[in-house]
C-alpha cells in the first residue's frame, strides 16, 4: 500500500511562504566591536575595543567620545601620553554640543597624561576596571556628570574629582 504524504506538502508551502517574507534567515546579527589601534575620535554610538596598546604621546588627547552610547572596552590595554601640559587620555565630552548619555570605559590603563580619563557633561555612564598611573593633574575627572558609575579604579599619582 502506498500512502500519499501529505505533511511534505504544507511544510514545503510554508517554507517558501516564510523565505519569500523574509521571516526565516534575516535575524539580526550583532556587529563586532570596532578594534582602536590609534588616537581618534569616536563620534558614532556602538561598541569599540582596543586593538593593543596606543602610544598617544604625540596627541594633546588621544581618544575624544563625542557620541551617546559608546562602550570603550581597553580589553587590558594601556593608552600612553607624555605628560604635556593640558593633555588627556580618553575625553568623554559633552560639553560641545547635547550631553552626552549611556559612555562606558572599561578594562584599560591611562598613563602619563595631565588628566588620565576625564568625563564632562555626560550623564549615565560607567568606568569600570580602569587603572591611572602617573598623570600630573587627574587620574580621573568629572564635571558636570550625573549617574556616572565608578567601579574597580585604581590612581596613582593623580586624584580622582
Amino acid at each position: 500500500m502506498n500512502r500519499p504524504k501529505r505533511i511534505a506538502v504544507p511544510v514545503f508551502v510554508t517554507l517558501i511562504c516564510l523565505l519569500a517574507l523574509g521571516a526565516v534567515g534575516s535575524l539580526p546579527v550583532a556587529a563586532a566591536p570596532v578594534e582602536l589601534t590609534q588616537c581618534q575620535t569616536v563620534g558614532a554610538g556602538g561598541e569599540y575595543v582596543l586593538g593593543g596598546d596606543v602610544d598617544g604621546s604625540a596627541n594633546a588627547t588621544c581618544f575624544v567620545v563625542t557620541a551617546n552610547n559608546v562602550s570603550l572596552d581597553g580589553a587590558g590595554y594601556t593608552i600612553t601620553g607624555s605628560d604635556a601640559s593640558g593633555s588627556i587620555g580618553i575625553h568623554v565630552n559633552g560639553s560641545t554640543g547635547a550631553r552626552l548619555e549611556n559612555v562606558t570605559v572599561t578594562n584599560l590603563t591611562v598613563v602619563d597624561w595631565e588628566t588620565g580619563l576625564y568625563y564632562d557633561a555626560s550623564d549615565d555612564g560607567t568606568v569600570r576596571n580602569v587603572t591611572t598611573i602617573s598623570n600630573t593633574n587627574y587620574g580621573l575627572y568629572f564635571q558636570s556628570v550625573t549617574n556616572v558609575t565608578v567601579d574597580a579604579v585604581t590612581t596613582t599619582e593623580g586624584v580622582i574629582e
